[in-house]
């Protein structure tokens, strides 16, 4: 497979757990220059986004090295299991390394490199996603950084600023591989930063501090409607790329067999933490319950959108790379009922 830039991230079960754990780590200085750079984002088109996205980032690199070395984890169990052998090759097929170093820096610098990415792709090939669902995307990143940045988060951003133009297959700039690669990217850092919005609230919950706990799930359905507009995003080239580019480098002999990204370990931990949540959500008051009922709109969507961009490339009725021959359920079966599984974790 080609080579792509490596995205560095903890491990989830290292990302802060509750906003005093986000505010201990960053500093005024650092608070400053994402508050700064999320004020420059909310009126900027998408090439000056890239262009304060990159300093900022650069920025964080130049004065704060040892905090984001990338210094790769190593894993101290001896055995390995099969989940743990498909965990690793989902990693780095999609171009994952787990590091260690201050969790906050990391996820920092993972999230300027995603969005870094996001417009970089945009901006030099287009993407045919709508302005709407554009526009989710990076609400989403702009709203996590902000949450970071102890800011208040803003609306939307600006209808006007759209990218330039569609995605073109034809185009000599398209690649599916590295489209499928970066959109991964993105979800990725999608979900870790849910998985920090979720902490929040599940910390805030407990803490009774209900005004917090409601920003916290705003946090997380904006993250929740960038995670569907992501997946779109993934998918935006033809049926006919996938299969002859894309699905060949997740077989045999060029990837090992059962690669699926139901191994992600941001998405196994995300499974747990929804599971977790669920006794919070029997007991709401009214402006929670509101923000509940965005939140599970924002994942019920988000399914939908999984299960579009796989009938799109592998049909309605074809089974996925994770499933054994003598399965008699497609793919997209077997994502809704994954949906309905989700679900029963978040209906109170």
């Amino acid at each position: 497979m080609e080579q792509y830039s490596k995205l560095y991230l903890t491990r989830p079960e290292k990302l802060p757990r509750h906003r005093g754990e986000i505010s201990q780590n960053c500093s005024l200085e650092v608070q400053s220059a994402i508050a700064d750079c999320t004020y420059k984002l909310r009126s900027s088109n998408d090439a000056d986004a890239l262009r304060h996205i990159r300093e900022t980032f650069n920025w964080i690199l130049l004065n704060f090295p040892s905090v984001v070395a990338r210094h790769q984890t190593v894993t101290k169990s001896v055995e390995r299991n099969e989940k743990d052998y498909y965990v690793e090759i989902v990693d780095n097929y999609m171009g994952v390394v787990r590091v260690d170093g201050d969790p906050f820096f990391v996820l920092l610098q993972s999230i300027l490199q995603a969005y870094s990415e996001l417009l970089e792709e945009a901006l030099s090939v287009g993407t045919s996603i709508k302005a709407p669902k554009w526009r989710n995307l990076r609400h989403a990143f702009e709203s996590i950084l902000s949450y970071l940045a102890q800011e208040s988060i803003a609306p939307s951003a600006d209808p006007c600023l759209t990218i330039s133009r569609r995605s073109n297959p034809a185009d000599n700039n398209y690649n599916p591989l590295r489209r499928w690669v970066i959109g991964h990217h993105v979800f990725y850092v999608l979900i870790q930063s849910l998985i920090v919005a979720l902490n929040c609230f599940h910390a805030e919950m407990r803490a009774e501090n209900f005004q917090e706990a409601e920003v916290a799930i705003a946090i997380a359905t904006s993250l929740m409607w960038g995670a569907e507009s992501a997946l779109r995003f993934t998918g935006d080239f033809s049926s006919s790329q996938f299969q002859d580019v894309v699905r060949p480098s997740m077989m045999p002999p060029n990837a090992p067999s059962g690669l699926s990204g139901q191994f992600s370990m941001d998405h196994l931990y995300l499974v747990k933490l929804l599971s977790k949540l669920k006794p919070m959500l029997a007991n709401l008051n009214h402006s929670l319950m509101t923000q509940h009922q965005q939140f599970t709109k924002a994942f019920e969507a988000t399914y939908e959108a999984h299960k579009f961009v796989c009938g799109k490339f592998v049909g309605i009725n074809s089974q996925s790379l994770r499933m054994n021959s003598s399965s008699k359920k497609s793919a997209v079966d077997v994502l809704n009922d994954l949906k309905f599984l989700r679900l029963k974790n978040l209906k109170n």
